[in-house]
């Protein structure tokens, strides 16, 4: 299942929501960058990595 995969790479909860604000930043036209590059340095562009395993073990 989803939550399964999610807790054996453990979810990046502080990169999603740096991830976030930059995202409403962007779109508010005001300093983005900084946070998209927070949001990376603490892992939340391995949200978007796709799965190489194979699938599910299950």
């Amino acid at each position: 299942m989803v939550m399964d995969g999610l807790k054996k790479r453990g979810f990046p909860l502080i990169g999603a929501i740096f991830l976030g604000v930059g995202v409403v930043k962007l779109l508010q036209g005001g300093g983005w960058i900084v946070w998209f590059l927070l949001a990376f340095l603490f892992g939340a562009f391995s949200l978007f990595k796709s799965n190489k395993d194979g699938g599910d073990a299950a």
